[in-house]
């Protein structure tokens, strides 16, 4: 930090707010996911047949995988930032990140819908009124 509370290196902030972003994503994504509360009990209700519901919480626990991507986006992030030109670090956070996260949005939904489509469609809508719904077993309000 250089004197007058100017940033020595424009770049450094970039890479730390690319960063910041991916770890606030991470921690709501494992908020969403904790042990007892999945988006199939919120978006859907647990009034839905025993049946349907076991696969569809199976199917909504199985996104934990997904929350890998985040710290490798980030670790990504500081390689390219730390390793290579910032031509490269800029073309991978302002392109190829917006780019990965609507392919796996879109890619999910479809792969979903093909392999379950007994499944309920819920809008966007719904499923964020769902996440911020209070949880009935952990006393709370979702962040």
């Amino acid at each position: 930090m250089a004197r007058g509370g100017s940033v020595d290196d424009v770049n450094r902030m970039y890479v730390l707010q690319h960063a910041g972003i991916h770890l606030a994503l991470c921690l709501a994504f494992g908020a969403s996911l904790r042990t007892g509360s999945t988006t199939a009990d919120h978006g859907h209700g647990r009034d839905r047949a025993p049946a349907l519901h076991a696969e569809l919480r199976a199917y909504t626990r199985g996104h934990r995988r997904l929350g890998g991507l985040l710290p490798g986006h980030g670790a990504v992030s500081f390689s390219l930032y730390g390793l290579a030109p910032w031509a490269w670090w800029s073309l991978f956070a302002n392109v190829l990140t917006p780019l990965a996260a609507a392919t796996l949005f879109v890619g999910e939904h479809f792969v979903r819908y093909r392999r379950h489509p007994d499944f309920e469609r819920v809008s966007l809508r719904a499923a964020y009124d769902a996440y911020r719904r209070p949880r009935a077993a952990g006393g709370g309000a979702a962040p």
